[in-house]
């Protein structure tokens, strides 16, 4: 019997699946001797999931589309979907992947959660709901985040080319200085030097860009290798910083996890805040055996964790707001002083160079750092906005509305929220 080579082998597998109706690649895992892959697409659980998505990506995919998209997509979510009798196909039916323009909300448009006032408390929902809104505030923040990195990755990579390109121009330029022997090699082998280093970058800058695409692909459960994801852009820095009252006061009437403390609390003292328990007598040393605070009936477990998310809260929200402060003053730096002037000074060098006053070198430094002040401001605004989505998640994922600010003239406080925050820091 004649040894058939395995490359007619492959060939008479693929055609033999494909004359019983089966794909190429699934021809494939079988002459491999795998499992073929299911075709999840056409399942009832999934239906329209795949033509909605793919609307959304035809074109430049915006930040709050790609939140939409992952909250039909991803994996954890599902399961906790499963639980409540939800569907992605039912997600799709609601509209939730329809074009848009407005922003999303995932708080408010898609959970449903409103915001507390001082007459209209938050109500926590049960343990199921509540841990799919959690889910949903969570998915949301780090696709919001991997989305701010693509479109970080995509406005750097134009620069760093550009960067790339002026460099080498001034490395030719040594070059033939050197060759004509006007320049020596000391004088001409920085620009060599920066060539290298720049070149380096540039190419650190493609392979950055193509990460974030597969980093926000994987977010959004898109299979691997298709189209290379383009984002509509960085969002502008606004022109000036929000300004908030009182958001430890406002995260601690609209996290979940304060409701939930609250209501524990609540359950284990139905009397009140005020606690029940003798004043214990305690001498030093500590562990000293005469002491007898052993005796006393125990501090409740909910009081403590009613103290502990208390404090957590207001740690989390002031950290978030110094964070964002801070990133907001770094990148209105860039943009009000530095940028004008590197601008400026290009411009200047550009007429100086007409007028043959300053070299072609000077020129091309004035450009570079004209690109390098302009890549630091776009990285500080992608910080800022990073910034503003870790406030976000702080107070409960919904900011309020800003309030006028004055330093002269403070405003007026707001009134105390009644959910019982003011009594919260008594323990």
């Amino acid at each position: 019997m004649s040894q058939i080579p395995r490359v007619a082998l492959a060939l008479a597998a693929v055609a033999l699946a494909a004359a019983l109706g089966f794909p190429p690649a699934e021809a494939a895992q079988e002459r491999a001797g795998g499992p073929r892959l299911p075709n999840l697409q056409g399942g009832s659980y999934a239906r329209g999931v795949e033509p909605a998505v793919e609307a959304l990506l035809a074109g430049p995919l915006t930040l709050h589309d790609a939140i939409r998209i992952a909250l039909v997509t991803n994996a954890e979510l599902l399961r906790e979907y499963r639980e409540l009798g939800i569907t992605p196909s039912a997600l799709v039916q609601s509209g939730l992947l329809a074009s848009r323009a407005a922003p999303l909300q995932v708080r408010s448009d898609f959970l449903g959660l409103p915001l507390a006032t001082a007459t209209q408390p938050l109500r926590a929902p049960d343990e199921l709901r509540a841990q799919v809104a959690r889910t949903a505030l969570a998915v949301s923040r780090e696709v919001a985040g991997a989305y701010l990195d693509l479109a970080l990755a995509e406005a750097l990579a134009p620069h760093a080319e550009q960067l790339a390109e002026a460099a080498l121009a001034a490395a030719e330029l040594g070059d033939g200085q050197r060759k004509a022997g006007n320049a020596s090699l000391l004088k001409t082998l920085p620009h060599r030097v920066q060539l290298a280093e720049v070149t380096l970058e540039r190419d650190l800058a493609r392979v950055a860009l193509a990460n974030a695409q597969r980093e926000l692909a994987r977010r959004l459960s898109l299979v691997p290798g298709g189209r290379p994801l383009k984002t509509a852009g960085l969002p502008a820095l606004p022109d000036t910083l929000p300004q908030w009252q009182g958001l430890q006061a406002f995260a601690w009437a609209n996290r979940l996890d304060a409701r939930r403390a609250e209501e524990r609390f609540r359950a284990d003292n139905p009397t009140g805040y005020a606690s029940a328990l003798p004043e214990t007598r305690v001498r030093l040393p500590l562990l000293a055996p005469d002491n007898l605070y052993r005796l006393q009936a125990p501090v409740p477990k909910a009081e403590l964790e009613l103290l502990e998310t208390h404090r957590r809260v207001a740690a989390e929200v002031a950290n978030a707001e110094a964070r964002l402060r801070l990133a907001y003053a770094r990148a209105d730096g860039y943009r009000a002083t530095v940028l004008p002037v590197k601008t400026a000074l290009v411009d200047e060098t550009l007429k100086h160079y007409n007028g043959m006053l300053v070299g072609v070198y000077d020129l091309i430094e004035a450009k570079r750092e004209e690109l390098e002040a302009r890549k630091q401001y776009l990285e500080a605004v992608r910080d800022f906005w990073i910034a503003t989505l870790d406030l976000e998640q702080a107070v409960g994922g919904e900011l309020p509305q800003p309030v006028a600010f004055n330093y002269a003239e403070p405003a007026a406080p707001q009134e105390t929220l009644k959910t019982g925050a003011a009594h919260a820091g008594q323990h």
